[in-house]
C-alpha cells in the first residue's frame, strides 16, 4: 500500500481496480476518519438552506465522524449509523487526488 503526504498529514492509497484512475485514497466503509479526503457528488444544504458542501469540491476530515463544511466547520458531524455520508461523499480516486493537490480543484 503506498502511502503520500498532503498537508503534513499520511493518507493511504487503496487500488480499487488494476486502472490507477479508479484507486482511492482510503477504503470506504462509511465512517468518516480524521485527515481523509473526500469528494462530493452532491450539493448539500442545512434547514436553512446554506450551502454546506457544494458538488464537485473535495472536503477533509479534520475529525472523527466530521467533514469539514464550506463554512469552516470541523465538528460537522455524519453519524455512522445513520449511514447518510454515503449520500454525499466518496473517498477521492488516485487522479482527483493528484489534481486536488496540483491546485486544479474545481
Amino acid at each position: 500500500m503506498k502511502t503520500i503526504i498532503l498537508d503534513g498529514q499520511s493518507y493511504y492509497l487503496v487500488p480499487v481496480t488494476s486502472d490507477i484512475s479508479t484507486t482511492i485514497i482510503c477504503a470506504w466503509n462509511h465512517i468518516i476518519e480524521n485527515g481523509q479526503l473526500y469528494m462530493c457528488f452532491k450539493t448539500f444544504e442545512d434547514a436553512e438552506q446554506q450551502l454546506l458542501y457544494i458538488k464537485g469540491k473535495i472536503y477533509k476530515s479534520e475529525r472523527d465522524g466530521c467533514i469539514t463544511d464550506e463554512l469552516g466547520n470541523k465538528n460537522h458531524f455524519w453519524p455512522a449509523a445513520e449511514d447518510q455520508a454515503h449520500r454525499y461523499f466518496r473517498p477521492l480516486t488516485f487522479k482527483e487526488f493528484e489534481e486536488y493537490q496540483n491546485g486544479n480543484q474545481h
